[in-house]
C-alpha cells in the first residue's frame, strides 16, 4: 500500500510539474507527455480540480470529459498554494513567499549573525514567515512547503553536513527538521550557494545555460555547480566548495582549520582586513559595498585582488568540467566591475579553448538564494532538468522518486 501511495504521489507531482511547463493541456496530451495512463491522469486531475490546484476551462464547442468533441483544457492555478523560500546566509536571514509559479508575493530580509546562533536564526525565519503571512492576509492553510538554504555543505538526501568544514555552532544541527517542526510544513534543505545557482538558472543570469559555476562572494565564499542542467553536489555535499581551496601557502587561518583558503582572501572579511589601514577596522559589509560603489581607489584595488584569487581558483575547475558560464553572485560578487574584469583576465590566461568561458554578474543579486529556495520548495530543480526533454520530444518518463512538498502534504491529509 505504501508503494502504491508513493507512486500515486509521484504521478500527481509529475502532472502538476508538466502543467507548470506547458501552461495548458488536455488530459490526453498530459497522459502522452508524462507516460501516465489516461485513467490515472483523469483520476488525479479530478482530485487536483477538487482541491483547487488545477482549473478546467471549456472553450465554445468543448465536450465534457469522457465525451467526443473538443477536449477541455487544464491549467495550474498558481493561487492554490504558497511556498516559502528561506535563505540563511552567514550574516543575514531572508524569507520569500511565492505562488505555485514561483512569482514572489512578499519578502523580508534582516541582518543576523547566523553562524553564531543558527538555532536562533531559525526562530528569526519563522518570525519573518509569520509577519509576511499576517501582513499579506494569507491563509496559513495555503502554505504547502519550504525550501531552505544554509551556509554549510549538505549531504545529498540527508539534510546533514559532513564532518568538515562546518562551523562549530552548526555541529550536529538538523536545520531542515527543526524548521519543519516549527512551521509544521515539509522542508527541503540545500547549501546556500546551490540554491543561489538554482535561482540564477530559473530567473537570472544562467537562464538557458546547461553547465554553470555559480560563485557566491559575500561574508563567506561558496559555489554551486550546474552540470547538464542539474544541480551537482557530490557524494558529501562539498562539490564546488571553492571557499576552502588553498590559494595562499601559509596564509591566514580559515574557519575550517586550514591556512590560506580562498575564503581568507576573497570574502567581505578579507576585504575589510585589506581596507582597515585606510578606512579603520570597523568596516561592516554595507560600508564595504558603499566604498566599492563609490569607486574608492583602495576598495577598487581590493576587489581586483579578490578577482585575481577567484580567477585562479576557478580556472582548473572550469577547465576540468568544461563549463560554459561563470556567474558571480553574493553581495560582493554581483556589485563590482573591477572584480568581474579581474576574474575574466585570470580565466583567459589558462583557457585553451577557442571561446573562453563566459563570466557574468548575477542578475538577482542578494535575492538569488531566497528565490532558489523557492525553486527547491516547488521541486522545480528536477523540473528544470526535465524541461528540455519535454519541450523537445513531447514526452518524458515518469520520475518515480519525484515528490514535492505540496504533494507530501496532500498525501497525508
Amino acid at each position: 500500500m505504501a508503494s502504491l501511495k508513493e507512486m500515486r504521489s509521484s504521478n500527481r507531482i509529475l502532472l502538476l510539474q508538466t502543467l507548470r511547463l506547458v501552461g495548458e493541456a488536455d488530459r490526453a496530451t498530459l497522459a502522452r507527455m508524462t507516460g501516465v495512463s489516461r485513467v490515472t491522469v483523469s483520476g488525479l486531475l479530478g482530485e487536483a480540480i477538487a482541491r483547487g490546484h488545477v482549473v478546467e476551462s471549456r472553450a465554445r464547442g468543448a465536450a465534457p470529459a469522457g465525451r467526443r468533441g473538443r477536449p477541455a483544457m487544464l491549467r495550474l492555478d498558481p493561487r492554490a498554494g504558497v511556498v516559502v523560500g528561506v535563505d540563511l546566509g552567514h550574516s543575514h536571514v531572508g524569507v520569500v513567499l511565492a505562488d505555485l509559479e514561483a512569482t514572489v508575493v512578499g519578502e523580508r530580509r534582516v541582518v543576523f549573525d547566523v553562524d553564531a546562533a543558527p538555532d536562533a536564526a531559525l526562530g528569526v525565519a519563522v518570525g519573518l514567515v509569520d509577519e509576511l503571512v499576517q501582513s499579506l492576509g494569507i491563509d496559513s492553510g495555503r502554505l504547502i512547503g519550504v525550501g531552505l538554504g544554509v551556509p554549510r555543505p549538505v549531504v545529498r538526501g540527508t539534510g546533514t553536513s559532513p564532518s568538515r568544514p562546518v562551523p562549530l555552532a552548526w555541529a550536529g544541527a538538523s536545520p531542515g527538521e527543526e524548521l519543519s517542526r516549527r512551521l509544521g510544513l515539509p522542508v527541503r534543505v540545500e547549501n546556500d550557494a546551490n540554491v543561489g545557482a538554482l535561482g540564477e538558472l530559473f530567473r537570472g543570469a544562467a537562464r538557458g545555460a546547461r553547465d554553470v559555476v555559480y560563485l557566491k562572494l559575500s561574508t563567506g565564499v561558496g559555489a554551486g555547480l550546474l552540470l547538464d542542467g542539474s544541480l551537482y553536489t557530490g557524494c558529501r555535499g562539498i562539490a564546488g566548495d571553492l571557499g576552502h581551496v588553498t590559494v595562499v601557502q601559509n596564509g591566514h587561518i580559515c574557519g575550517c582549520g586550514n591556512r590560506g583558503c580562498l575564503e581568507t582572501v576573497a570574502s567581505a572579511g578579507a576585504l575589510a582586513r585589506a581596507l582597515a589601514p585606510i578606512h579603520g577596522d570597523r568596516l561592516t559589509l554595507s560600508r564595504l559595498l558603499e566604498l566599492v560603489d563609490r569607486d574608492d581607489p583602495v576598495a577598487e584595488r581590493g576587489m581586483r585582488d579578490i578577482g585575481r584569487h577567484v580567477g585562479r581558483a576557478l580556472a582548473p575547475l572550469c577547465m576540468a568540467l568544461d563549463v560554459e558560464l561563470v556567474v558571480l553572485g553574493g553581495e560582493l560578487g554581483a556589485t563590482s566591475r573591477r572584480l568581474l574584469a579581474s576574474v575574466r583576465t585570470e580565466l583567459r590566461k589558462t583557457d585553451v579553448a577557442r571561446e573562453p568561458v563566459t563570466v557574468r554578474r548575477a542578475l538577482l543579486g542578494d535575492r538569488a538564494e531566497a528565490l532558489g529556495a523557492v525553486v527547491l520548495a516547488l521541486g522545480q530543480e528536477e523540473w528544470l532538468h526535465q524541461a528540455g526533454l519535454i519541450a523537445l520530444n513531447g514526452a518524458a518518463e515518469p520520475a518515480a522518486g519525484l515528490q514535492s512538498s505540496s504533494e507530501r502534504r496532500a498525501a497525508t491529509g
